[in-house]
């Protein structure tokens, strides 16, 4: 269970097949940040999601993806190492590292 919610205050917004969670990551200047699971299509009658993030284009509800300095470098990943399985895995489900990041976290201030 992640436990996300007791970092950020989470908005989130739910459409037919889409959705959205909002939240502030506060620093030198506040940015709006958005996570997305957009539904993609039917595979073997279940349904298939893509997992976005990044910061959140308020003027144009858009994720602007090209700011995210993690997933700008997974092509190049697949270029060194191509045909290659890639896992995707967060670190802040676990307990002991939101009540690490409580005390050191420096978004968290």
């Amino acid at each position: 269970m992640s436990h996300l919610k007791d970092i950020y205050e989470l908005q989130h917004d739910k459409s037919a097949r889409d959705l959205k969670f909002f939240f502030i990551s506060k620093g030198q200047q506040d940015v709006v940040k958005v996570i997305q699971y957009a539904f993609v299509q039917k595979l073997n009658g279940r349904n298939v999601y893509n997992l976005g993030f990044g910061d959140y284009d308020l003027d144009n509800d858009a994720i602007l993806h090209h700011v995210n300095t993690i997933l700008s470098t997974i092509p190049v990943f697949f270029k060194n190492f191509g045909g290659s399985i890639l896992m995707v895995q967060g670190n802040d489900g676990r307990p002991e590292f939101v009540e690490h990041c409580k005390s050191t976290c420096r978004k968290n201030a």
